[in-house]
Parts: structure tokens; sequence; C-alpha cells
């Protein structure tokens, strides 16, 4: 949770913590409010909000660390250096040895001058920090195959006696349906072939209905296609199909296809 920054100047207000193994030292990470009264020529360094981590040791000693950058909108000369993250706080640390910890911070926001007595807020991202004094940690290294026996301690079992449930139903029996092979006749009858024309050949098979049917024609020269009548549906009592001829392959055969 953010902490209220309607507090007493000076004061800390902690957001998380942690212990430090073996040694069982505590880690606190939070927002501190510097007293008032300061001023400087960079609005920046102003007093407010800014994360901090405090050590706590055994023996009843405190170390606190704060975090500085230089003000990117400052443009006089030395730098001036600022919170890293202005109004912000530390949202978590962690620690597994003496020599070796995490904290990260929020977000924060600096300010930057627009024009006369005008300000614009300056975002600054989030950090991550990982507090060490640069030799191997003083922890032993983690393995996935280690035994982490759970001491549990279960309830013992409730047994509840309930009659079975009824048998379901037995199953309707099975429907038998009998089923019988019926020859058709076939779909067209009296078929009859006509040629028409003098210069350009057609040969016109009409026939009769039974059924609606889709059928085509071909004709066939030694067994080859030489004229085609795509098939179609004839759903009334009549159909007409038109084969068109070439005297040079002139057909010796004609067949239906569906």
């Amino acid at each position: 949770m953010d902490p209220e920054p309607r507090k007493p100047p000076g004061a800390f207000l902690w957001s998380s913590i942690a212990v430090i193994p073996p040694s069982g030292e505590a880690l606190a990470g939070g927002r501190l409010l510097p007293p008032k009264g300061q001023t400087t020529t960079d609005l920046n360094a102003e007093p407010t909000g800014e994360p901090v981590i405090a050590q706590a040791a055994c023996d009843g000693s405190t170390t606190v660390t704060r975090f500085r950058v230089e003000d990117p909108t400052y443009t006089g000369s030395p730098p001036v250096l600022v919170p890293a993250d202005r109004n912000g706080y530390v949202s978590a640390v962690a620690a597994n040895a003496n020599n070796d910890a995490w904290a990260a911070t929020t977000g924060g926001s600096l300010l930057a001058e627009s024009g006369v007595g005008a300000f614009t807020s300056e975002p600054q991202p989030p950090h991550i920090y990982r507090l060490t004094d640069g030799l191997t940690p003083q922890a032993p290294e983690g393995d996935d195959l280690e035994e982490r026996p759970l001491e549990l301690q279960l309830d013992p079992p409730i047994l509840v006696l309930e009659p079975p449930p009824p048998l379901p139903p037995p199953p309707a029996p099975a429907t038998v349906t009998q089923t019988r092979e019926v020859k058709l006749p076939p779909a067209i009858y009296d078929v009859r072939a006509r040629l028409h024309g003098r210069h350009s050949l057609s040969l016109y098979l009409s026939f009769k209905l039974r059924r609606a049917i889709t059928i085509g024609a071909e004709g066939l020269r030694h067994g080859h296609v030489v004229s085609k009548a795509r098939p179609r549906l004839f759903t009334g009592h009549r159909g007409l199909l038109v084969l068109k001829l070439d005297r040079k392959r002139w057909p010796t055969k004609v067949r239906f296809v569906a």
C-alpha cells in the first residue's frame, strides 16, 4: 500500500520487511519524509517523500540507505543530486544472506520549469536494487532436489454412511426395424434420338422421366468422347439433351452419364 504522505516530516513510513538469514537481522523498506526547513536552488531537492531502506542489527544499530541520481531537469552547475524516485517508496524487500539482498521501488516524479511560475511533472521509472558487498553471497546454493518434509497434523477422517442410491431403471428395449431392398425402375425411359440441322448437325436425345434426376450424355467414337452434353437436373416429366456433332468425328455410340 502506498504510504500516506500527510505524516509528520522526518517520519519513516514502512511498507515491507524481510529477515536476513542466518543472522536474524531485519531489513525494512518504505518512505522517508525529511524534515522541513531545508532550502536549495533545485526544486527537486526540496523536502519530499523518497524511498528508504533501514537495516536493523541485533545489537540495536541501524543503517539507513537512500538512493540518489543527478537531476536531469537542473541546468545549473555543478549537477544536483535528487531522490532516484521522488515521491516514491520501497514496495518490496527480500534477503537470502548477510551480503545479498534485493529491493524494489515504485516510480517517482520530478518538477521541471515550463515558464514563469509554471512547472511540469517528469516521471521517473521504478527501480530494482541489489544490496551486496561484491563477494559471493554467504548462503547455501539452492537445490531443487532437496527434501523438505512437511510437518502436518491431519484431522481424523469423517465417515458418512448413506444407503446406496436406487438402481437406474432398465433401458427400453431396442427398436428393431426391418429393411428390404426394392429395385426401382430406370429414372428415364422411352429414349428417342433425332438428327437436326444441315451444315451444323446436332443429335437430339429426348426421354421421359419417372423421377427427378441429374443426367447428361456423351457421344463416343471407338471409345473416345467426341461430343458431350453436360449433366443437368431434370424434374418434370420429359427431358432433352443435345449433342453437337462433327462430320469428321462421327460418334458410333451414345451413353448417358450421371
